[in-house]
């Protein structure tokens, strides 16, 4: 019943129903607390992830610390170190404590395909936001030649080097330059397939410097 009403929230949510994130966080908080979500002592890694996701939209920072320390232990074994450490990055990548979540990802190592590309992401953003045009750009050429070497990918192929080509865009782009802003933002507002947070993620840095 819990999955059920997560799953139409989340339906709800892509619809564009953004109050259905608070509904999401409160079945999660609730079947939680209760082990609904524990299936022979092990929670699922997805599960873990889509909580602390839904918790992080509504910026339940101590709630997502508090969950990580609590409910990491019932993750399987195999990917135990690595979840911790990457929603960790996350959650203080989402504090704008970038020194800590850059030590982080430092400390991981991603055989996950998904999840590799989702700290290079991060790390992308932190370069940007920080000035490090150097690191950043050298990041986004590794992305790029990275995306063109991975023959299997499919739509998540498509999905990131979209966003690599809009944040090098971005990031050439001058203050000075309202109609290159105006034209890019109509890019990221029509790029198809991009992600939601990071389509938000570029037009809040174009609001930056417009």
């Amino acid at each position: 019943i819990y999955l059920m009403a997560i799953n139409y929230c989340i339906n709800r949510i892509n619809a564009g129903k953004a109050p259905f994130w608070k509904e999401a966080f409160e079945m999660y908080n609730h079947g939680l607390k209760r082990q609904t979500f524990l299936e022979n002592g092990i929670l699922s890694r997805f599960t873990f992830m889509n909580a602390i996701t839904t918790a992080l939209k509504l910026h339940e920072y101590g709630w997502v610390e508090s969950f990580i320390h609590e409910f990491s232990p019932f993750l399987e074994e195999k990917h135990r170190e690595n979840f911790v450490k990457f929603h960790l990055a996350r959650l203080y990548f989402e504090k704008k404590n970038y020194d800590k979540a850059m030590k982080f990802l430092a400390q991981s190592d991603y055989s996950d395909l998904l999840m590799s590309l989702n700290a290079k992401t991060m790390l992308l953003k932190m370069y940007y936001e920080l000035e490090e045009y150097t690191a950043l750009d050298s990041l986004l050429e590794s992305m790029r030649t990275y995306l063109q070497r991975k023959k299997v990918m499919g739509y998540h192929k498509v999905l990131y080097s979209n966003f690599v080509n809009l944040t090098r865009k971005l990031a050439k782009l001058s203050p000075f330059d309202s109609e290159g802003q105006k034209k890019l933002g109509n890019e990221v507002r029509n790029a198809d397939p991009l992600s939601t947070s990071e389509r938000q993620w570029l037009l809040e840095q174009l609001d930056k410097i417009s």
